[in-house]
């Protein structure tokens, strides 16, 4: 059986999607040549969810509202959500987003996972408000949402994954099968904003619900969790104010900038009230770094004095109870070997690599010289980091998404001094074993490590 596209089907296609593109709202503001190369793509690459994007793109839908409503507040969204990247989609300035594997599996085990929360929680679908709410136009034409479910459930209470309980009533209700589900964290926030999107439909049709459940497929154990959502009226206001906003923007055929996370600004008041918190930080990063170079010493002074460094431990380990355990690993210069043994026995000694192979950057260099290719074509050039995010920023790129950074703490010279000075007086080096031979005892055991001091109040 042929797999070859009937040119007439996507002839066919291609005529419904500029008919649909005809009916969008932004239909002005959409470039020719965008939603030509728009329609090229998606009839190319994914022709069976084409028309599904083409009218998603006239609205929008609940798992966007979340990230919008961040941005809006000035924050970066999860999951690499931006309203400059949602625009440039409803403007067909870029392809839709494909389908993830969460999607997917939410798709297709979506009637399994509702026969199981059924089953599970005594309850059914409320068929008749379902109904009215599936072809719900709310009163902004932007607002797009498709209901998983309403269900009503039974006398009986339902305990939740957060352990509230819950009562009789019709709940709005969402079906999600993540990746992962972790039981220490709380509902995203784009979930809960999609289930208040429901909410505001479910309100301007009259539908009375008692709040909403997100019923996310645990598929590690097996399980499901159920997490009672309630409708706080703020934010539903907050999502018409974001929704009208970047709506705004599409019609317009505008595309919000990226954002940026904010820079450090730190007001005194805040720094004092911290300072506790560093001090603590300060002092317990002068006593590691001070006790890491006193027992630095004391590891020296071992070495010489058992002689380990001319002895080979050969895989064996040497065992102080209760104390320490030392062992070795064991390295060899290839470069030497090679010298004594040669390429053809060097051969007969190689394993089989787990990563990406190695090559002999010096040979590689006296190859092409001999070759007359010059090398300053292969030089890695050294960047600065602050430019490079300037330039994504000036040039309308995400510059967060690309740069990170790594926090790094120092504690001041001063503590440091004090902290050496502590450790140096409370683990002076002990005697050598020959040399303290006939001495008295000090009533201190040679294996009794000093008190630590406790932190002062």
């Amino acid at each position: 059986m042929s797999t070859n596209p009937d040119p007439s089907a996507l002839q066919q296609l291609r005529h419904q999607l500029v008919a649909r593109l005809d009916r969008l709202p932004q239909r002005d503001a959409i470039e020719l040549s965008d939603a030509n190369a728009w329609i090229d793509y998606v009839i190319a690459n994914m022709p069976h969810e084409a028309s599904w994007h083409m009218a998603r793109a006239g609205g929008i839908g609940g798992s966007e509202i979340g990230g919008l409503v961040r941005n809006y507040l000035g924050h970066r969204a999860d999951f690499m959500f931006s309203a400059h990247d949602w625009a440039m989609e409803k403007l067909l300035k870029r392809p839709p987003t494909p389908t993830t594997p969460a999607m997917l599996r939410g798709k297709e085990y979506e009637n399994t996972h509702r026969g199981r929360f059924y089953e599970q929680l005594g309850t059914d679908r409320d068929a008749v408000a379902y109904k009215k709410l599936s072809n719900a136009k709310g009163t902004r034409p932007w607002m797009r949402y498709s209901p998983d479910d309403l269900v009503v459930l039974p006398r009986q209470a339902m305990q939740t994954a957060a352990g509230e309980v819950m009562v009789q009533g019709r709940y709005l209700t969402d079906y999600k099968a993540p990746t992962s589900v972790d039981d220490s964290e709380s509902v995203s926030f784009q979930y809960t904003a999609q289930l208040h999107q429901g909410a505001i439909l479910c309100a301007e049709q009259d539908i009375q619900i008692n709040g909403a459940i997100l019923s996310q497929f645990d598929w590690a154990n097996w399980r499901l969790r159920n997490d009672f959502v309630p409708i706080r009226p703020e934010l539903c206001d907050l999502i018409r104010e974001a929704g009208d906003h970047y709506w705004g923007c599409v019609l317009r055929g505008e595309v919000p900038a990226y954002i940026r996370t904010a820079r450090m600004q730190i007001e005194d008041a805040q720094r004092e009230a911290w300072a506790p918190h560093a001090a603590r930080i300060a002092r317990q990063l002068a006593l590691s770094k001070a006790l890491e170079s006193a027992a630095e010493a004391e590891r020296k002074r071992l070495l010489g004095g058992l002689e380990l460094n001319a002895r080979r431990f050969g895989g064996e380990r040497l065992v102080f109870p209760g104390d320490l355990a030392v062992t070795a690993s064991a390295s060899v210069s290839i470069e030497k070997a090679r010298e004594l043994l040669g390429e053809a026995v060097m051969a007969t000694c190689t394993k089989k690599s787990s990563g990406k192979p190695k090559y002999d950057t010096e040979k590689m260099l006296a190859f092409l010289t001999e070759q007359g290719i010059g090398l300053d074509q292969f030089i890695v050039p050294s960047y600065d980091s602050s430019k490079i995010y300037q330039a994504l920023a000036e040039h309308g790129h995400d510059a967060d998404a690309v740069e990170t950074e790594t926090i790094k703490f120092a504690a001041d010279k001063n503590l440091k001094a004090q902290a050496e000075a502590w450790v140096e007086s409370n683990f002076a080096p002990l005697a050598a074993p020959q040399e303290s031979e006939g001495e008295e005892d000090d009533g201190q055991s040679e294996h009794e490590a000093p008190a630590i001091p406790r932190e002062r109040a």
